[in-house]
């Protein structure tokens, strides 16, 4: 009898160490699970804030007017090219490895980096990935237009058209907010087809963002939106049609 209560004595430790060996493990397992994620969040937002700069001080260089481009900056464009190729390989890296942190706001930036890089083929799969993963449907708007944009400038001039086209079905003017919105994305859409040469439809979004900026009740945010559009306009890149600088065509206004 007492070599019987001996034995289940013996057993009862025995599983209870086995029991406390088990969630020691698991334990440990989820501690160096939180310790991986966090490291790797922590990586994915060095190179993405990293990238964020390079894709900035690019846009800014290639938005600097030809007659102030100083001799240098073929020199400077080619070296963030290399630095923007860099980081875009890594942050592609870090995204497959860690597909659970992502957000769109990592896809569109590693999408921008590897227009920079010039690798069109897996930007066009990252702009995808963002509108994908946004987050509501303001944020697929804004994931919306740069994706259009960029179809404009691969050729792929209806399909631009297209998603810039979802972009405005998602919001109704109904709102100081929404207009403002949907003025914005007419403006992305007039530069696209204004840097594609396809001027009557530049001047149709040009007037269409005008109209619904100009209905926004908000001081602020109607000339804001007015001021940024006719900045838009005023670039050197702007082909006017015709003497009046017009265009033709209708007003055609989402309701």
């Amino acid at each position: 009898m007492e070599k019987s209560r001996t034995q289940i004595f013996a057993t009862s430790i025995s599983t209870l160490a086995l029991a406390v060996s088990i969630l020691s493990a698991v334990f440990s397992y989820r501690l160096q699970d939180s310790d991986n994620r966090r490291a790797g969040r922590e990586q994915i937002n060095k190179t993405i804030g990293e990238l964020i700069q390079i894709n900035a001080r690019s846009y800014s260089l290639n938005s600097t007017p030809i007659p102030e481009r100083s001799t240098l900056y073929y020199q400077e464009i080619g070296s963030l090219s290399q630095i923007g190729i860099a980081l875009s390989r890594q942050a592609v890296f870090l995204a497959n490895e860690n597909p659970e942190l992502m957000t769109d706001i990592e896809y569109i930036t590693i999408a921008q980096g590897l227009v920079i890089a010039g690798d069109y083929d897996l930007a066009d799969e990252y702009y995808r990935r963002s509108i994908a993963s946004s987050q509501n449907d303001f944020y697929r708007i804004l994931n919306l237009r740069p994706y259009a944009s960029f179809l404009f400038n691969q050729g792929q001039q209806e399909a631009g058209r297209d998603h810039y086209e979802r972009a405005l079905k998602i919001f109704k003017n109904d709102t100081d907010f929404n207009k403002y919105t949907n003025g914005m994305t007419h403006q992305w859409w007039m530069v696209s087809e204004n840097m594609n040469q396809v001027q009557d439809e530049a001047e149709k979004h040009y007037r269409n963002a005008k109209t619904l900026f100009g209905s926004v009740s908000s001081a602020f945010m109607r000339d804001s939106g007015l001021a940024g559009l006719e900045s838009s306009r005023s670039s050197e890149y702007w082909q006017p049609s015709g003497p009046t600088g017009q265009g033709a065509g209708s007003v055609e206004m989402p309701d």
